[in-house]
């Protein structure tokens, strides 16, 4: 698999002069709705179509896909956005043609001055080669020695808990999956970390809050006046590396992705260097907590609502562990567990919009797309179709077991991306939920708080705006 092949400037220069000939023909798309005083007015001026989308990104995205076909074309600032709504068309650009596209300017402006360039932010040859070195702890066949320490993890945490007590249930799974992250892949109790780690996170979410789909993405994160994320690098590299020198200093001896790493070797028989290790550890991090975090205050959010699958979800775990500890064997046994997970996750998927660009210009349903174009591809929008779910916006972790799905075609369904760039800890996260999940059904019977309401955020992820406050009840 090759690199994308640069383009000329020659090249960009000739399409250009034939754009001003022959103007590109866009999709249908939204009119520009300019909104007096929202914006300063530089800004307003700059904004054109798409300035909904910085107000209420869900709702502008669900408009665009249902009042203007499987491709439609909106202005953001400077830049042109599409937005896919067929599956055919997603998978063309995240498997058929993935090669044409680059995660682009969001992903490099808000990512890489904190994750560096690991496989999550990183294209081309280097994209390869970490994948290529990091995949193989991260696969199905080596996460069930995982288990216990997640079960255990959830426990100690249950431990603290007390009985009456008011708590943020999202703040704990935050902790919890950072712990279990933490313990797992790097084989390190990062307890006194988490705080710094969550800060850092918090920072890079602040961040693109206040600056992405704005003229302020255009500029380079180190004229960011507040430094948030220079602020939250910092804090990374130190536990980070920390991490690496605690790890070399113990042999390097153990299982974990983090002894894997430091051992690994590539094909020229070539090591990581320890700043490729550290935007490992990084990616790791932060991809591996706060995604499963997210999906797991949402489960949990919806069996609040949902009392009779609350019930139902409470007596097969009954049923399957009485009061034993759960063990990975366990997990085929649960189905009615996964199926209430894989429910939450098509209805607030933690990344709710995964972007490309294409590296030239390129025909795609029907339209030429411009190099340096955003493509949107939305699980948030394409999982709440009626066309393949029906009563899309309900709760109904049964579809799952009953085959209403089983027609759906694959990017219907794409919480964790799919293709070449699938979420490398798919497995991981999946077994990590279904274990926390029924380990709290167990121990604990959790009361949202009189009169909360969860709503969601949109920043780069969709964590929930205010956290979610349950009271403890022990069983």
């Amino acid at each position: 698999m090759q690199a994308p092949t640069p383009v000329s400037a020659t090249a960009r220069v000739m399409t250009r002069a034939r754009r001003l000939v022959q103007p590109v023909q866009r999709p249908p798309g939204p009119p520009v709705q300019p909104v007096i005083g929202r914006l300063p007015r530089v800004e307003r001026a700059l904004a054109g179509h798409g300035i909904e989308y910085m107000l209420d990104p869900l709702k502008f995205l669900t408009r665009m896909s249902e009042g203007h076909g499987p491709i439609s074309h909106a202005r953001l600032g400077i830049k042109h956005v599409y937005m896919l709504s067929d599956p055919a068309l997603i998978h063309e650009v995240m498997i058929g043609r993935y090669r044409e596209f680059c995660k682009g300017v969001l992903w490099k402006r808000f990512l890489i001055p904190l994750i560096g360039m690991a496989p999550l932010s990183a294209d081309g040859e280097a994209w390869q080669r970490y994948r290529k070195m990091s995949t193989p702890p991260l696969q199905r066949k080596h996460i069930a020695g995982y288990a216990d320490e997640m079960v255990a993890c959830t426990e100690r945490m249950v431990a603290e808990f007390s009985h009456g007590e008011t708590r943020d249930i999202y703040a704990d799974m935050s902790r919890l999956t950072l712990d279990i992250v933490s313990r797992c892949l790097f084989g390190q109790d990062t307890t006194r970390d988490a705080t710094k780690l969550i800060e850092a996170l918090d920072a890079a979410m602040e961040n693109f809050a206040r600056s992405a789909y704005s003229p302020r993405f255009l500029l380079p994160h180190w004229l960011d006046p507040s430094q948030t994320l220079g602020r939250a690098a910092k804090q990374t590299d130190e536990i980070a590396y920390a991490m690496i020198d605690r790890c070399r200093a113990d042999g390097a001896t153990g299982n974990d992705l983090l002894s894997r790493l430091i051992h690994a070797r590539d094909d020229d028989g070539e090591a990581f260097t320890d700043r490729e290790i550290r935007d490992h550890i990084a990616t790791m991090l932060f991809a591996g907590y706060e995604t499963t975090a997210i999906s797991l205050a949402y489960t949990l959010a919806q069996l609040f609502d949902n009392r009779q699958v609350a019930e139902r979800l409470r007596a097969e775990v009954d049923r399957v562990l009485g009061q034993r500890t759960a063990t990975f064997d366990d997990v085929p046994q649960l189905p009615y567990a996964d199926a209430v997970f894989k429910e939450a996750l098509r209805l607030y998927p933690p990344v709710y919009a995964f972007v490309r660009e294409p590296t030239q210009d390129l025909e795609l349903g029907g339209f030429t797309i411009p190099r340096g174009s955003i493509l949107i591809l939305s699980p948030y929008v394409m999982q709440r179709k009626a066309r393949y779910y029906r009563d899309p916006e309900a709760f109904r972790p049964e579809r799952w077991l009953s085959g209403e799905t089983d027609d759906n075609p694959r990017f219907a369904y794409f919480p964790f991306a799919s293709g070449a760039r699938v979420c490398l800890g798919i497995h991981f996260a999946k077994l990590e939920a279904v274990l926390v999940l029924v380990t709290l059904m167990q121990r604990l019977s959790l009361q949202v708080e009189p009169g909360f309401q969860v709503a969601p955020a949109t920043l780069m992820t969709l964590r929930p705006a205010t956290g979610l406050k349950v009271i403890v009840e022990r069983r």
